[in-house]
């Protein structure tokens, strides 16, 4: 299982990945890095790596009116 995790972005968790999978990895962590909340519709995730997700996780937003 690998995820893709920064904060205020989504969590996007890849399972069953390969060594193999790596440079694909690499290619999606830099898609996602400069997307503006991590969900997989707003970055080019590579195809062999499309059926691999089994994740997405929004993260809350702080409040501000407490």
């Amino acid at each position: 299982m690998v995820a893709l995790d920064c904060a205020g972005m989504s969590r996007v968790r890849f399972s069953g990945v390969t060594p193999e999978d790596a440079a694909a990895l690499r290619q999606a962590h830099a898609s996602y890095e400069h997307s503006a909340t991590g969900h997989p519709s707003e970055w080019e995730v590579p195809a062999n790596l499309v059926a691999a997700i089994t994740a997405v996780t929004p993260k809350r937003r702080a409040r501000l009116d407490t």
